[in-house]
C-alpha cells in the first residue's frame, strides 16, 4: 500500500481495535493482522507485539479511524470485514465500529452490507451472530 506515514499507522491501529472488540483475539485474526501490517511496512514483530498487546493496554483511545481518502476507507472497511469475520462470528461490537468508520469515512454503510455478502459468497462462510464475548486469548 502506497499511503502515507499516518494514515499506515491508522490502518493497523483501527484493525487492532477492531479485534478487540469481542474480547478475543483468533489465531486467524493475528494472521490477518501481521499480513496486513507486514503489507503496511511494519516489521513483522512489531505487528506482532502489537496483537498480543491490544486486549491489555487501557491507553489506546478507541475511536475509529479517519483516512485520507475515501478510497483507503473503503479498503480498511473490506479488510475489517475480512478480520470480524476471521473467527466465522460477526459480533455485535465490531459491526457497530465498522459502521461508525464507514461514517466517519463518508462511505455508506450499505457498502458494509455488501463487503460481508461477498466475504460470505467467497468463502461459503456461515454466519454466527454474538452479541457479546468474553473469552480472551492470543
Amino acid at each position: 500500500m502506497n499511503y502515507d506515514i499516518l494514515d499506515k499507522s491508522n490502518y493497523l491501529k483501527g484493525l487492532l481495535l477492531l479485534c478487540r472488540k469481542d474480547n478475543l483475539v483468533a489465531k486467524e485474526e493475528k494472521e490477518i493482522l501481521v499480513s496486513i501490517g507486514k503489507e503496511l511496512g511494519f516489521e513483522k514483530r512489531f505487528c506482532e507485539n502489537a496483537v498480543q498487546e491490544i486486549m491489555e493496554n487501557e491507553y489506546i483511545i478507541d475511536v475509529p479511524p479517519k483516512f485520507s481518502n475515501k478510497e483507503l476507507a473503503e479498503k480498511f472497511l473490506e479488510d475489517g470485514v475480512r478480520l470480524a469475520m476471521a473467527d466465522k462470528c460477526l459480533h455485535l461490537f465490531e459491526l457497530q465500529w465498522l459502521a461508525q468508520t464507514a461514517e466517519i469515512n463518508n462511505v455508506d454503510n450499505s457498502k458494509i452490507d455488501e463487503l460481508f455478502k461477498k466475504y460470505m459468497a467467497d468463502n461459503y462462510a456461515e454466519l454466527s451472530f454474538v452479541e457479546e464475548t468474553t473469552k480472551i486469548s492470543a
